[in-house]
């Protein structure tokens, strides 16, 4: 494949992915700019990290006192950010920023292709990338240009990020190009395991490669340098990436004791559901994308951009049908290997390769195309001729495709459930009532029913959050036995040990659902004065021994 270097060239194709993207950002404009809440538990869970990033309590957890930080902290760190500079409030901050900040992940992954093939091959590939690959499917799950704030979608940009370094440091082999992609990679690390995880991999294998070809040749200079250069990435990857390592690796040693969130799968990504995934995911733009790998596989010869989409794609899906495969493996054979990230997180990059193979048939295809044409109208043989064909497929397919796009599950659901907990006035009353009056590093009661969204979005203490939004370095399910425990306490006065649980863990309030106080034997010098109250809630004060 040529590469398009010349200006008079480049000017189609930058065009069409500009236009390509202004429409992509405005669409996904108009879907999210009047909205004021989030709509998923994900984006409460970050908004209680960015919360508590507002508190100045970086490096405690949001949820539970005396812990310590635990999740990816970049993306709510920029969103704290954000709400300091502007006086935005939070949660408009989070219902409404994907937009913005996801746009650099389809433009970094432009310059990645262009980097990795030429701009032809990348303006179809970002085609395939905005509009067609992700199906149905939500944005969390599928590399896309998605309009809600998940840390998934933020963090691809610094996989495309890490493949151009890996794609640099390799061509130029400069230190300089080492030590940038170590940075990046710990910036990934600070934003989402599954880029770091991927960039780290491919770039050990394309380094083990080479010092087993120097080490065969008995080039040891080669050697050593190959070494420096595994230092140079080590390094800034453990400085930048230390506000969280610090916490993770020097508090909690990395000891899970929650493995659900590593392994929890919903819906398609439950392994048998396998199929249906598949079915999911069959369509045209699959089927060119497969097209594309197969012409890529054969006639696709520059060494270096081989290596990495193909060891991004094999690392890629071994990693997904590993973490797939690993609850099974745990309850079935009780073999202790290591949890990574949930699987459709590798799924998602698998989504992203998809577009990158889509680019290399669509460009295929259009090139036979053109041929026959060219063979009838000798036009059409003219490079200037041949670029505005392409260009006008590129826009057709998307004309035709576009009224598919703009009614997808991602564009038309979310903002419907985020207008519809707008509605729920109570729920937002509590949440504006402990924000302002709770103190931040005080534990609250609750039911399962709100601990999602009013409590843990206000970032105040708990005694126990949803399983897969809990510090998987604690017990969530002594916490969670705890929390029932107390409960049973309120409604019947046993077991007598469960006051202890409440002086235990410190709490301090109770938020209780009216319609269920009914039920409540209340004992004697428990709680105290209802604080706030709707038809729905009510906020109590807990008596401390």
């Amino acid at each position: 494949m040529t590469r398009v270097t010349r200006n008079k060239n480049r000017i189609y194709f930058l065009l069409a992915i500009f236009a390509m993207l202004l429409i992509a950002f405005l669409v996904n404009l108009s879907v999210t700019r009047d909205l004021r809440w989030p709509f998923d538990g994900d984006l409460y869970r970050d908004m209680s990290f960015a919360q508590n990033i507002l508190h100045g309590n970086y490096g405690q957890d949001a949820t539970y006192a005396g812990e310590y930080l635990w999740y990816n902290p970049l993306l709510t760190s920029i969103e704290a950010l954000i709400v300091k500079i502007s006086a935005i409030p939070l949660n408009i901050v989070i219902a409404r920023g994907g937009t913005y900040l996801n746009i650099l992940g389809p433009i970094l992954f432009v310059v990645m292709m262009v980097l990795l093939s030429d701009y032809k091959v990348a303006t179809a590939s970002l085609l395939s990338f905005l509009f067609l690959a992700s199906g149905n499917l939500e944005g969390e799950t599928a590399a896309t240009y998605s309009p809600w704030s998940f840390p998934s979608g933020f963090s691809q940009l610094f996989m495309y990020l890490n493949i151009i370094l890996i794609y640099k440091a390799f061509s130029r082999q400069t230190y300089t190009w080492f030590i940038l992609l170590g940075v990046s990679m710990g910036l990934s690390f600070l934003s989402h395991a599954a880029p770091a995880i991927l960039a780290a991999l491919i770039t050990f294998y394309i380094q083990v490669i080479k010092i087993y070809s120097v080490v065969r040749k008995k080039e040891y200079a080669a050697f050593r340098r190959s070494v420096y250069q595994g230092i140079a990435v080590v390094v800034p990857f453990f400085v930048v990436a230390s506000p969280l390592l610090f916490f993770i690796v020097g508090k909690y040693h990395m000891h899970l004791m929650n493995k659900d969130l590593a392994e929890s799968h919903e819906g398609l990504f439950i392994w048998y559901n396998s199929f249906e995934l598949l079915k999911e995911n069959i369509s045209l733009s699959l089927l060119i994308a497969l097209i594309g790998f197969i012409w890529f596989y054969k006639n696709f010869h520059h060494e270096l951009s081989r290596k990495i989409i193909l060891s991004w794609f094999f690392i890629t899906a071994g990693l997904y049908v590993y973490t797939m495969a690993l609850p099974k493996i745990h309850e079935k054979l009780h073999l202790n290997l290591p949890d990574t990230v949930s699987a459709f997180h590798y799924f998602y990059y698998l989504k992203a390769l998809q577009s990158v193979f889509f680019g290399f048939g669509f460009t295929f295809l259009i090139r036979v195309v053109i041929k026959f044409i060219g063979s009838k109208i000798k036009w059409a043989n003219q490079e200037k001729a041949n670029n505005w064909i392409f260009v006008a497929a590129v826009f057709g397919y998307l004309i035709i495709y576009f009224p598919i796009y703009i009614s997808r599950y991602d564009l038309i659901y979310p903002p419907r459930i985020s207008r519809g907990i707008e509605n729920d006035s109570e729920r937002i009353e509590v949440y504006n009532y402990i924000l302002k009056f709770v103190p931040e590093n005080k534990v609250i009661l609750c039911e399962d029913e709100s601990a999602i969204f009013p409590v843990m979005a206000s970032s105040r203490k708990m005694v126990v959050t949803s399983v897969i939004f809990s510090n998987p370095y604690v017990d969530f399910n002594k916490r969670y036995r705890d929390k029932n425990n107390m409960f049973q306490y309120l409604k019947t006065g046993e077991p007598d040990n469960a006051r202890r649980l409440l002086s235990e863990y410190q709490v301090s309030y109770a938020l209780l659902l009216n319609e269920e106080l009914r039920n409540y034997k209340l004992p004697q010098g428990v709680l105290g004065e209802v604080l706030f109250k709707t038809d729905k809630y009510s906020l109590y004060s807990v008596k401390q021994n």
